[in-house]
């Protein structure tokens, strides 16, 4: 048996846990050209607070879906974390 410390072996068992967290969709995301007219700040626009659907900003949208984690989670209660690990 080989001698592997446990530094080595934790770093072994990492790699299959961040493959798998990865999203499958990034290629989807990545395949969405950019939106930049002039390369500048100018491009974001004058607003700021605004809403706007899956269809303005597919990019955005798709990057979200790749990489959201726990998405519409919702605490229990406004205060400390524990109790809203237990309510989950």
């Amino acid at each position: 048996m080989s001698n592997v410390d446990r530094r080595t072996f934790l770093a072994l068992l990492g790699v299959p846990a961040v493959a798998a967290a990865l999203p499958q969709d990034l290629e989807k995301a990545l395949a969405i050209p950019a939106h930049n007219r002039s390369g500048t700040i100018d491009d974001k626009g004058v607003t700021a607070m605004t809403h706007h659907t899956r269809k303005d900003l597919p990019y955005q949208f798709a990057l979200a879906d790749a990489f959201t984690i726990c998405d519409n989670y919702h605490c229990s209660l406004m205060g400390p974390t524990d109790p809203n690990r237990y309510h989950m």
